[in-house]
């Protein structure tokens, strides 16, 4: 089989990386089905986490990725893009913590007692039952 030299694909890709985002943009809005597409596909996604052969390939490939590569993607990269991404989704986030936040801002905590346990399972464990049964109520 003849292909183009490593060097020369390798060229190709850079050279695409400037159009990569509009293409991008473009195929997304020809999507015009993806939650259909995503919930039909449901029943193969539960098979294939359930497939040995796949999980065994999911493990090999998360043990052949050291912590430290780990750390230096996600410091690198990822740190870079938390910021914009973080920005982009403010109402997003705002939206969806209204509820919650709403939820917070009506509760009567116990009072406190002398004994740090039973405070911790009267004040922390009301507000994590409040906040679990909102979020039951939204359907999240």
């Amino acid at each position: 089989m003849r292909i183009k030299s490593a060097g020369d694909t390798t060229k190709a890709y850079l050279k695409s990386i400037n159009d990569v985002p509009s293409a991008y943009v473009a195929g997304i809005d020809q999507v015009t089905d993806w939650q259909e597409k995503a919930i039909a596909g449901q029943g193969l996604y539960e098979e294939q986490m359930r497939n040995p052969d796949v999980l065994a390939r999911r493990k090999v490939k998360l043990a052949g990725v050291s912590n430290e590569a780990w750390k230096s993607k996600a410091k690198g990269p990822g740190a870079a893009r938390i910021a914009s991404g973080m920005q982009a989704g403010a109402a997003k986030r705002e939206a969806n913590f209204a509820p919650f936040h709403a939820e917070l801002a009506s509760l009567e905590l116990l009072a406190r007692t002398s004994d740090p346990m039973q405070n911790v399972q009267n004040r922390v464990g009301g507000i994590a039952v409040r906040l679990h049964a909102k979020k039951m109520e939204l359907g999240k």
